[in-house]
């Protein structure tokens, strides 16, 4: 398959764009483009995205817009777009649907939270946590999208045999979708992914992580989590098994409330080469210290 390149011949199927609010200001009046903003916010709309029909451009408006767009994502630089999307719906009856999907309403207390599902690096993560289901309830009118992400494009179709509307987002679901705030806070520590494939592999390790961190040890905090799950991600896999961070682990939950403790403050202190000896303890845990003579 050809690397994917918005031309005019790409962009007259991929003729939508998804711009960020912060991106807003460089769109043009005379560009076709609605803003996709749940209802519940009412006029709160600055912080919303717009979707922008390509093919209400002139040749070379359009030409030069999606060339800079390229050259961005080439260059792993923050995007103009969030995605080119493929739909032969009105670009009204696409906004509206991205508008519904933007809302996440908490089990617990009914309460509407924006959900920004088309950043980039979320929306790649969507299949691995929705599922085909979930995908084509995601996508809708929208038949593929085209994410640039990691240095290059990746295109997403909308799942043949799925069927949306028996999709329920239940609270595995919402419970996973939470967990992806602390996923790409960890990820944007690390080293930059080689491609989109091992952002999509590295954010399904830390999420083993972050589950790791809720379930086995009781942390609550997204502060905590993100360091746990960093130092499982950049030092060794198992460090909450050696002794110093079992200590550490299990003083935190002996703690009261009162006590005011946290994973970050109580690991804070570590020294880089403190995280490098104990990665070697774990890799060789029988290795003896030579003796002196």
């Amino acid at each position: 398959m050809p690397p994917f390149y918005p031309d005019r011949q790409t962009t007259d199927l991929f003729s939508f764009a998804l711009v960020d609010a912060t991106h807003r200001d460089g769109l043009q009046p005379s560009w076709t483009q609605v803003v996709i903003a749940p209802t519940f916010l009412k006029d709160d709309t600055d912080r919303c995205p717009t979707l922008v029909d390509l093919t209400s451009m002139g040749n070379g408006e359009r030409a030069q817009w999606c060339d800079a767009l390229h050259r961005e994502t080439l260059n792993r630089e923050e995007a103009r777009s969030s995605m080119l999307l493929a739909s032969r719906a009105p670009i009204t009856a696409v906004a509206q649907h991205l508008a519904q999907r933007l809302v996440l309403r908490m089990p617990e207390t009914g309460q509407r939270m924006q959900w920004r599902f088309f950043d980039p690096g979320t929306l790649l993560q969507m299949p691995r946590i929705l599922g085909p289901g979930g995908m084509s309830w995601l996508m809708g009118p929208v038949s593929s999208v085209a994410v640039p992400w990691a240095g290059e494009w990746t295109c997403l179709q909308q799942p043949e045999a799925a069927r949306p509307h028996h999709f329920y987002m239940d609270d595995h679901h919402l419970a996973a979708l939470l967990r992806v705030g602390v996923i790409n806070r960890v990820l944007a520590q690390g080293s930059p992914p080689m491609d989109a494939t091992d952002w999509v592999e590295q954010s399904a390790a830390i999420d083993t992580f972050v589950r790791q961190g809720q379930d086995q040890h009781g942390l609550v905090t997204q502060a905590d989590l993100i360091a746990y799950a960093l130092h499982a991600h950049t030092v060794h896999p198992a460090i909450h098994t050696h002794p110093r961070m079992r200590a550490v682990l299990q003083t935190l939950q002996s703690a009261s409330p009162e006590d005011e403790l946290n994973y970050q403050e109580l690991t804070c202190t570590l020294e880089p080469d403190e995280w490098r000896h104990m990665a070697a303890e774990l890799e060789h845990p029988n290795r003896q210290e030579a003796p002196t003579s």
